[in-house]
C-alpha cells in the first residue's frame, strides 16, 4: 500500500502547525517586549513622582500583554517560555512599585492577570524599589516619607506569606546553607514565607544571611536532631521567649504540635551571636536596620 498521500497530508498539517505556533511566538516575544519596556519607564515615572504617567505606562503594558494572551490562544507551550513570564513579572512589579510609592491599596495577582509565581517575583522587585526610592528620600532630607516607606517594607514579605502557606519554619541538618554563600539563598527563603531555620549547625556565611533577610537561625540541642525529636515538618510550631526580647546566644523554647499527635517540647539556641546581629534581626534584616539609623540620623540633625 501507498502511504505517500498520507504522509504529505500529515507533513502539510504538522508544516501548518508549526507556523501558527512560531507566528503566535512573534507576536508574544514582541508584545512582551514592548510590555516590558512600559513597565521599565513606569517605574522610573514612579522614581519621579509623575504618577499620572506611571498609571498611563501601566495601561500601555497592559494592553501589550493582553495582546500577547490573544495571540496564545490554543498554545499552551509558548505561553510558559521565559519571555512572557518576564514580562508579567515586569508588569506586576510596576504595578506594586506604584502601589507602594503612592500609598495605594496593594493589588492582587488576580487583579494585575497574572500567575502567582511572577506576582511573587515582582513584589521581590518592588521591594528593592521600595528601599531604593527610602535612600532617595533620605539623601533630600525628606525623612517622614522615608519614614512612611520604611514602615511599608515588610508589605512585600507579608504578601508573599499570604500567597503560601507561611510563616513557616525550616528544620534542618548539619551545615545548613552550605553551597551557596549569595544572598538569593536566604533571600528565596523569606520570599516564601520562612522566618526561622533550625538547624543541627550552619554554614557561617548563610547564617549572616539569614539575619540579615530577617530569618531567625535556631540549633538544636547539642546530640539532638529533628528525627530524634521525632518532628517532620508536619507540625504547627511556636517559638517562645521572643516576646521578652533576645539577646546573643539565647536559649528559646521550641513547641511543636502535630494534628491529633502530642505536643513536642525542645531547647534551641539562638545564633544570633552579638547584639549587632540582634539589632538586625529586631529591625527584619540588615537593610531596614541601616535605612532605620539613617532616618534616625536625618531627624537629628
Amino acid at each position: 500500500m501507498d502511504h505517500s498521500s498520507e504522509i504529505a497530508a500529515a507533513g502539510e498539517a504538522a508544516r501548518e502547525t508549526l507556523e501558527l505556533k512560531h507566528e503566535a511566538r512573534e507576536i508574544t516575544l514582541l508584545a512582551s517586549r514592548r510590555a516590558i519596556r512600559s513597565c521599565s519607564t513606569a517605574i522610573r515615572a514612579v522614581h519621579r513622582g509623575e504618577f499620572r504617567e506611571a498609571r498611563e505606562l501601566i495601561a500601555v503594558a497592559a494592553a501589550y500583554l493582553a495582546e500577547a494572551d490573544t495571540a496564545l490562544d490554543g498554545h499552551p507551550d509558548v505561553r510558559y517560555a521565559g519571555f512572557i513570564h518576564d514580562a508579567k513579572k515586569e508588569f506586576a512589579e510596576a504595578n506594586l512599585t506604584l502601589a507602594f510609592v503612592a500609598g495605594n491599596p496593594i493589588p492582587t495577582a488576580d487583579e494585575l492577570g497574572v500567575e502567582v509565581q511572577a506576582y511573587l517575583n515582582g513584589m521581590s522587585e518592588a521591594a528593592s524599589e521600595l528601599r531604593r526610592q527610602t535612600l532617595d528620600c533620605l539623601r533630600r532630607d525628606d525623612n517622614e516619607e522615608a519614614e512612611r516607606l520604611l514602615a511599608g517594607l515588610n508589605e512585600p514579605q507579608r504578601q508573599a506569606v499570604v500567597h503560601g502557606e507561611g510563616p513557616l519554619l525550616v528544620l534542618a541538618g548539619r551545615e545548613y546553607g552550605s553551597g551557596s554563600s549569595r544572598d538569593w539563598a536566604a533571600k528565596g527563603p523569606l520570599l516564601l514565607g520562612v522566618r526561622a531555620v533550625v538547624a543541627e549547625s550552619f554554614e557561617r556565611i548563610h547564617r549572616t544571611n539569614l539575619i540579615g533577610m530577617g530569618i531567625l537561625p535556631l540549633e538544636f540541642p547539642a546530640g539532638e536532631t529533628a528525627e530524634s525529636l521525632g518532628l517532620t515538618g508536619r507540625e504547627s510550631y511556636s517559638i517562645r521567649g521572643l516576646e521578652a526580647g533576645l539577646a546573643p546566644h539565647a536559649v528559646l523554647r521550641v513547641e511543636a504540635l502535630e494534628d491529633d499527635g502530642p505536643l513536642r517540647t525542645f531547647d534551641a539556641r539562638c545564633r544570633l551571636d552579638g547584639p549587632v546581629e540582634v539589632d538586625y534581626y529586631r529591625h527584619g534584616g540588615i537593610l531596614p536596620a541601616v535605612l532605620r539609623r539613617l532616618a534616625a540620623e536625618g531627624r537629628s540633625r
